[in-house]
C-alpha cells in the first residue's frame, strides 16, 4: 500500500516479525550445529580415553593429545561461529557444546552399565 492509507505501518511490522523469525531460525540452527559439534568432540574425547585405557600413555603423550584435541576443538568452534554467526559468540553455544558432549558421555555410561549388568546377570 501507499504511505497515506495506513497499511505501510502494518507492512513494516510484519516485515520486522519476519526478520525476527529468520534470526531465531538461524540461531536455532546454530544451536543444533553446536550440539552436533559437542557430540562429535565427545566421541573423539571418548575415543582418546578408550585408547588410553587400552595402551598405556606417558604423561607427555597425554599432554600432547590433550593439547591437540583442545586446539582442534577451538578451531572447529571458531570456524563455525565465523561461518554461521558472523563471528558473534553467544552464550547458548556453550550450552549446545555441553549438551552434545554430555549426551555422548551419559550414553557411554548407560551402555557400559547395561553391558556390565548383562554380564553379571
Amino acid at each position: 500500500g501507499s504511505p497515506g492509507n495506513g497499511t505501510e505501518a502494518g507492512w513494516i511490522f510484519w516485515k520486522a516479525v519476519s526478520l525476527m523469525e529468520l534470526q531465531i531460525m538461524a540461531e536455532a540452527e546454530l544451536f543444533i550445529d553446536t550440539v552436533l559439534l559437542g557430540a562429535l568432540l565427545g566421541i573423539v574425547n571418548e575415543g582418546l580415553a578408550f585408547l588410553r585405557r587400552v595402551w598405556h600413555h606417558k604423561a607427555v603423550a597425554i599432554a600432547i593429545e590433550d593439547a591437540l584435541f583442545w586446539t582442534m576443538a577451538g578451531i572447529l568452534l571458531i570456524t563455525m561461529v565465523y561461518q554461521k554467526n558472523d563471528g558473534r559468540f553467544r552464550g547458548f553455544l556453550l550450552l549446545g557444546l555441553g549438551l552434545g558432549a554430555g549426551v555422548i558421555y551419559l550414553g557411554r555410561k548407560l551402555i557400559c552399565n547395561w553391558i556390565v549388568s548383562r554380564k553379571n546377570a
